[in-house]
């Protein structure tokens, strides 16, 4: 079973403070995720190469959602993972989104379809419990 921990979006809705600055100038703050006890900083830069896709380039990417993967029969967490999105893309693409409750934006198919299909940069990261 995949949980989605309350946190998700929390940074992109406003529940919790966005980053101020760029992720050079200070050291990103830590977001937990609570099951794992996994942290995570709020932005990173991409580990985009240059050359790596077309029309991609590396960028400073902010936490857009985290959750857990726990196995029930077991009822052990497998692992935790974090989803890094463009700043510029939150910013232009998303932004109707802001301010949002986060039950109303987890049912909205159109965000996950715009994450999913638009050519932007993006990091799921992973970390085993």
């Amino acid at each position: 079973m995949l949980h989605t921990a309350p946190a998700l979006l929390a940074l992109f809705l406003g529940a919790a403070p966005a980053p101020a600055v760029a992720a050079q100038d200070a050291k990103a703050p830590m977001i937990e995720e609570k099951e794992s006890d996994h942290e995570y900083p709020a932005w990173v830069q991409s580990t985009l190469k240059k050359d790596a896709a077309k029309d991609a380039k590396p960028a400073t990417l902010d936490l857009m959602g985290l959750g857990i993967r726990e196995k029930t029969i077991f009822n052990v967490n497998v692992y935790s993972y974090v989803l890094y999105v463009d700043r510029a893309f939150i910013k232009k693409d998303l932004a109707g989104y802001k301010g949002k409750k986060t039950k109303t934006v987890e049912k909205d198919e159109a965000l996950f379809d715009t994450l999913l299909t638009q050519n932007t940069t993006k990091e799921l990261r992973m970390r085993f419990c």
